[in-house]
């Protein structure tokens, strides 16, 4: 079974909040808080607040395990990480479709429809919503 951990640079307020919930209901085991030059440090008392957060994300979606917040790490404590890891998926700008790079993944097989065109998309909406009103 594969694990999934997150890593990110360190956001502020209610954001952070936001994602470490969706990062649990997701079930990830891991998140790691990125220490970058534009933040180099996670204020005291963050991680326990996270940890916090993590832990009743996973009581609300009934999770058998809660998401670990990890200790903040640097990006070279990362790439060696991610270099012992079966697979690894990087989230970047004009990066390729995620079904591209894991259809010559031998261990990744994908479930769910096949995609719709836009415009296909639309018309099913319109025959529904025209369905629901009669």
């Amino acid at each position: 079974m594969m694990q999934v951990a997150v890593a990110c640079g360190t956001l502020k307020g209610g954001r952070a909040d936001w994602l470490v919930e969706k990062v649990a209901e997701l079930g990830a085991k891991a998140l790691i808080p990125l220490l970058t030059e534009r933040s180099p440090e996670v204020a005291d008392g963050r991680a326990s607040r996270l940890d916090r957060v993590a832990q009743a994300a996973a009581k609300q979606c009934l999770r058998t395990h809660a998401l670990q917040v990890e200790a903040p790490a640097r990006i070279q404590a990362l790439v060696d990480r991610m270099e012992q890891s079966p697979l690894v998926l990087l989230a970047t700008e004009g990066a390729s479709p995620l079904m591209t790079v894991l259809s010559s993944h031998p261990q990744v097989s994908a479930l769910g429809q096949p995609p719709t065109e836009p415009r296909r998309r639309l018309e099913l909406r319109a025959e529904r919503m025209s369905t629901a009103r009669r």
